[in-house]
């Protein structure tokens, strides 16, 4: 579903403008709900876990995890407009430095 609306709303132009997070809000809400399913069955299956000890690759997806989720959460703060329109929460230089700061560390863990 996310895809779909990934590929009808960016070819028309309803986007937010955004490099690397074009998005609207109601996408990258339905982004955030799946990001969170994710978590809740990552870290389900690490508490049910047989194993006692916790194996270092484990802290990696735990650090991924948290530090997509603030990195996605942080860059798409916006003010709804409309369905198909918001605008960025940040403004002038503070958008810049978020926008930098959200693509240069997306593409680092790439």
């Amino acid at each position: 579903m996310i895809i779909v609306a990934t590929a009808l709303t960016i070819p028309f132009g309803i986007t937010t403008n955004k490099e690397y997070a074009e998005l609207e809000w109601p996408i990258d809400i339905a982004i955030t709900l799946i990001w969170v399913v994710f978590g809740w069955n990552m870290f389900g299956t690490i508490i049910k876990r047989r194993e006692r000890h916790l194996y270092v690759g484990i802290w990696f997806y735990i650090a991924t995890f948290v530090t997509v989720a603030v990195l996605h959460i942080v860059n798409s703060v916006e003010i709804p407009v409309s369905f198909f329109k918001s605008y960025s929460w940040y403004a002038g230089v503070q958008d810049a430095l978020v926008q930098w700061w959200y693509g240069h560390n997306a593409v680092a863990f790439s």
